[in-house]
């Protein structure tokens, strides 16, 4: 229905499951039953570091491991937005929270599930962006990575992360003229500078920035949960009512955009 499947490596893709999430590793989605099954198989096997990333070159092969298997990344999903549920629960050495949405068929009443990952700058914006969605309206969801390097000559390299979301006329969410935003924008900046100019480590303003984004994110999420609650498409509750996940495993580290101003590789989504 509303899954488009992506190509990484100009294989075939195979069918899906209904339950989507972002890989920070590869930088694409895939479904729950993927990510469970052969991205761990492979991650095991190739012996991959917990915080590896999409600019390691573990990334690459196991992406290209992956479509040698048939298995091709969802590119994007689309349907009426209908649901969102909020969680928070301990994953590994961390705490998971997650924003489960719910994209119903209006024919069929299929629905897809796609988990944001709060914790990663894809989630987060498509949290925020997802304010400025009615309940039932159709949209396209797409969550990426890419990698993009500084300015700076010898400078280091980063994974950026994106939440891009469609309307149905092909027009662009987009979060220029958020007031909240910005003020999280300044409020990122101001402590980032205060943290500095007090000499604080690399450590310690990481995880205070980090910690400003993932509480501004979860309060969105809840926002957006709320605002969605009682929502019935056409007014009828969907044929497919699955209940949502709360055993989800996560994979790969945080997946924070790692600051600094970085010439992005890819286009503003």
């Amino acid at each position: 229905m509303a899954v488009k499947n992506g190509n990484m490596f100009g294989k075939g893709g195979k069918g899906f499951d209904q339950h989507i999430k972002h890989d920070l590793l590869t930088g694409r989605m895939f479904t729950q039953g993927v990510i469970e099954n052969q991205l761990k198989a492979l991650r095991q096997e190739l012996n991959v570091e917990s915080k590896a990333s999409m600019k390691d070159p573990v990334s690459y092969a196991i992406r290209k491991a992956l479509a040698a298997q048939g298995v091709q990344p969802i590119d994007s999903v689309s349907g009426h937005f209908v649901g969102c549920k909020v969680s928070e629960r301990e994953a590994g050495d961390g705490v998971a929270r997650e924003a489960a949405l719910r994209l119903q068929d209006a024919d069929s009443g299929d629905i897809d599930t796609v988990v944001l990952n709060l914790n990663s700058g894809a989630g987060q914006m498509a949290i925020q962006k997802l304010k400025h969605v009615a309940p039932g309206e159709q949209i396209t969801l797409k969550l990426f990575s890419s990698v993009s390097e500084p300015v700076e000559e010898g400078g280091k390299t980063f994974v950026n992360h994106y939440g891009a979301i469609n309307r149905a006329d092909g027009s662009k969410v987009t979060l220029d003229d958020d007031a909240k935003v910005k003020a999280l924008n300044k409020q990122l900046t101001d402590e980032r500078n205060a943290l500095t100019a007090k000499k604080a480590s690399k450590e310690l303003v990481s995880a205070t920035i980090n910690s400003i984004k993932v509480n501004a994110a979860l309060d969105t999420a809840k926002g957006v949960e709320a605002k969605v609650a009682n929502f019935k498409l056409n007014g009828h509750p969907p044929a497919t009512n699955e209940a949502f996940s709360e055993q989800d495993t996560e994979f790969g580290d945080a997946g924070f955009d790692n600051g600094g101003a970085g010439k992005s590789a890819a286009p503003k989504a």
